[in-house]
């Protein structure tokens, strides 16, 4: 891609802001183009990207929400001295990716075992990744060996992100240690703790690809050190509900690809893509269609909370967790009623504000005696309903919650969550 659309009309007289992607971007979108400006590619300095951020949802500046600068040159090796590999030669391969795709595949990645691999994502992210997410990676890398984060972007329009961008190599120990900012990484604006963002919808992908451009697939924990993680779904455009897909993360993509099929998107790279899944999985005896982690979760959620996914604490002889006073559909009447006041200080002078005091008066005795998921209840609730005006309160709550539940890591990806918590679709948290 040696030269990029023109800006036409009047876009072209203001000054835009510069692309995410900077030099490596690898768009052909025209209006792309139009709506961001994009450094010469002899430039050799990284360029702080655009946050979408939104003064009616959040109260932080975009000076709070910059991401990291990734400090790191192509041919530097960081402070444990991991090796790099080069760009594979093979360009033969049926998923034969466009040329701007390539751009992407200069991003070498870091020469570590699976082991050591989950270990550094778990001290960036404070989880560690089951064994389908290291084979879907080889799977990737099988289908586009240039660029496996791109692997289903021409054949289902997904591309691959968050704990795979660490396989990548995008993210690092370097440009992500800066105050637990990477744990907002790509994280969307009804992500729970427990929701880990890893695919996302590429928009420049095929034009006959149907798919909402903040639709996102990712693995759901109850538990920060839960090792089988199943797979969930989100449009935040659309609700904060969440939808369990599967129990892996090859059935999940399979249930794509059915679906994708079914609403007319087929084409050779799909068929080819569902042949290789397929071959694939069943060479790792992976199950394709799995759903048996999803069933058991179903059965313990103690309540369904405004996601729909709900929340699973342990109970004891009927310890650990109560009801909230007021139903799902009450609660929301009220944060409803709360919500359409004109300023934070109508809201807090509000009368209807005593039953949400009531409600946190009833928590606190609640975790007196043991009964935490309450306050993870309240928490999530008031998390998805998604008003600025109720941040701190959920903060508080999940906060608490997560460290009275053993789940103190959870605490810490919120906190940041809030803190950094914006809408649309560019959530990368480095350049």
């Amino acid at each position: 891609m040696d030269s990029k659309p023109e800006k036409i009309g009047v876009k072209a007289n203001k000054k835009l802001p510069m692309c995410p992607y900077g030099v490596k971007c690898y768009r052909k979108n025209p209006t792309h183009f139009e709506e961001y400006d994009h450094p010469n590619k002899k430039q050799t300095k990284t360029l702080s990207p655009l946050v979408p951020s939104s003064s009616k949802m959040t109260s932080k500046t975009s000076s709070d929400t910059t991401p990291f600068k990734n400090k790191r040159k192509i041919d530097e090796t960081d402070s444990n001295s991991l090796k790099k590999f080069s760009k594979s030669d093979d360009d033969n391969s049926f998923m034969n990716q466009k040329e701007t795709n390539q751009i992407d595949s200069k991003i070498t990645e870091p020469k570590l075992s699976s082991v050591e691999f989950n270990n550094l994502i778990q001290k960036i992210f404070l989880v560690k990744m089951p064994n389908d997410f290291f084979q879907f990676w080889e799977f990737c890398k099988k289908i586009s060996p240039n660029n496996p984060q791109n692997a289903l972007v021409d054949s289902l329009g997904f591309k691959l992100v968050g704990p795979f961008d660490v396989l990548s190599g995008v993210v690092n120990e370097e440009n992500a240690n800066d105050d637990d900012k990477i744990l907002a990484h790509w994280r969307f604006y009804y992500d729970p703790p427990e929701f880990q963002t890893f695919a996302v919808v590429e928009p420049d992908s095929l034009p006959s690809i149907k798919l909402e451009k903040c639709y996102h697939l990712g693995y759901f924990r109850d538990e920060p050190d839960d090792n089988q993680p199943v797979v969930v779904s989100n449009d935040p455009e659309k609700s904060c509900i969440i939808s369990g897909v599967a129990d892996n993360i090859f059935a999940a993509i399979y249930i794509e690809l059915v679906k994708s099929k079914s609403m007319g998107n087929s084409n050779d790279r799909l068929d080819y893509l569902e042949e290789q899944l397929k071959s694939f999985a069943a060479s790792f005896k992976i199950d394709i269609k799995a759903k048996d982690k999803l069933n058991k979760r179903k059965k313990k959620v103690n309540a369904p909370t405004f996601n729909k996914f709900g929340i699973v604490v342990e109970v004891v002889k009927d310890v650990g967790y109560r009801e909230l006073p007021q139903s799902d559909k009450n609660l929301k009447s009220t944060l409803d009623k709360i919500a359409s006041l004109d300023d934070d200080e109508e809201r807090r002078k509000s009368k209807l504000m005593s039953d949400i005091h009531q409600t946190m008066n009833l928590i606190n005795y609640a975790n007196d005696e043991k009964d935490f998921g309450m306050a993870l209840e309240f928490g999530i609730d008031l998390f998805c309903y998604g008003h600025p005006f109720f941040h701190r309160a959920a903060k508080h709550l999940l906060c608490q919650a997560y460290g009275l539940l053993n789940r103190n890591d959870f605490g810490r990806i919120i906190n940041q969550h809030l803190d950094n918590r914006r809408q649309g679709y560019e959530l990368s948290m480095v350049e």
